[in-house]
């Protein structure tokens, strides 16, 4: 039976020890698991966009770039805005190095693993 308060009931842990939580055990492994979901998407991306990677990153930088201007998030980074513009000037520096692949495909690694440390977040089983 859960302890009631005032305005909401407390439930009993499903599992006693919080080192023992699935987000615990997570949050320790948490550098490796980002490493591997960036291999991941990077690699479907790369698959499913091959001939069309400058266009990918175009139209995304080009959406943060709206969306941190129209519509900033109160949960975004202090230097948001410049990141995305940062990432627009790299590039265009891009299309014209001799590696214009590897340089789109380095963009393109940066913004996965933003987004995925942003999705994934922190979890700290002390708190």
């Amino acid at each position: 039976m859960p302890q009631t308060t005032e305005s909401f009931q407390i439930y009993r842990h499903l599992i006693p020890k919080i080192e023992d939580w699935p987000v615990a055990i997570f949050s320790k492994n948490r550098s490796e698991f980002i490493i591997s979901l960036n291999d991941f998407v990077f690699d479907n991306l790369i698959k499913s966009n091959s001939d069309n990677i400058s266009d990918l990153l175009s139209k995304s930088i080009y959406m943060e770039m709206q969306r941190t201007k129209n519509t900033p998030w109160k949960v975004d980074p202090p230097g948001e805005k410049k990141y995305w513009k940062d990432l627009s000037i790299e590039l265009e520096k891009s299309q014209e190095r001799e590696d214009k692949i590897e340089a789109q495909h380095d963009i393109l690694k940066k913004i996965i693993h933003r987004y995925n440390e942003e999705i994934v977040g922190t979890f700290n089983p002390k708190h």
